[in-house]
């Protein structure tokens, strides 16, 4: 759709997930910083987006600005910078990056125009319930042996935050549970968190049987476009689905060892 700044709707979505998490953003010129006192067990990170840098000079000063409110706030070195638009094509600064000890790679955003989709018999979408999620996200964890329960019981309160926001959806086919994905509803648009299909299950459709559902589902709500972020990777899947690219941002992070 003409007029949509799309990479203002991303910045928004990035913010708008760490505020899910217990983040507080706070908007300066040339960044946002989101400070989250729930890193490192709360899902998110202390970092700053919507990055404007034309320089290596100019970025290296938003580090050490960065830096200095960590350091007031007593907080570890922030774990990245988002920069939207992207700072490919920069005259040859971010592959100086290694010079401030940081490192970046490239994220994609896409986005779909919704529509009316009927399933196909066999399958069901259904919105989940806080507590049968939290129950389901346990077994897995305990299934697949990393579950901790002090880090559980830590994070409960932030978890059940994040899904009053990014609602979690599954999709069943014949019953059983094959596919599950969080929706967030910003009004402008679904922001999508975890697309995911059961593993045993995947590469076999399933991920276009979802987006099919999350977009009936956003058409249901009146939500006209759905946007979500993805390493370059996925590119062909979002795109087999309809899926246009809408934006792209480079991901600093500090290089490990550091």
């Amino acid at each position: 759709m003409p007029g949509i700044d799309w990479m203002a709707r991303a910045v928004e979505s990035e913010v708008a997930y760490s505020e899910a998490r217990g983040g507080t953003a706070t908007a300066y010129d040339d960044f946002i910083h989101i400070h989250n006192p729930h890193v490192t067990w709360g899902g998110d990170y202390n970092r700053a987006v919507g990055v404007r840098a034309a320089s290596l000079d100019e970025f290296a000063g938003i580090v050490q600005r960065v830096e200095r409110l960590h350091e007031e706030k007593g907080l570890p070195r922030p774990d990245s910078y988002d920069t939207y638009p992207s700072i490919e094509g920069d005259g040859g600064w971010i592959e100086r990056l290694d010079e401030i000890g940081h490192q970046s790679w490239t994220d994609v955003f896409f986005k779909l125009e919704v529509a009316a989709v009927k399933l196909p018999d066999a399958f069901e979408w259904r919105p989940v319930e806080e507590d049968d999620y939290l129950e389901w996200r346990r077994a897995m964890q305990e299934e697949e042996n990393w579950f901790d329960a002090e880090a559980w019981e830590l994070g409960l309160p932030v978890e059940r935050q994040f899904v009053q926001v990014y609602k979690p959806y599954w999709l069943f086919e014949n019953g059983r549970l094959v596919a599950w994905v969080h929706c967030a509803n910003l009004g402008s648009h679904f922001r999508l968190f975890d697309v995911e299909v059961d593993r045993p299950l995947q590469g076999r459709g399933y991920g276009g049987i979802l987006l099919q559902a999350v977009s009936a589902e956003a058409n249901a709500q009146a939500v006209p476009h759905i946007l979500i972020r993805c390493i370059e990777r996925l590119r062909g899947f979002y795109e087999t689905y309809g899926f246009e690219e809408c934006g792209r941002g480079t991901v600093v992070r500090l290089r490990e060892g550091v």
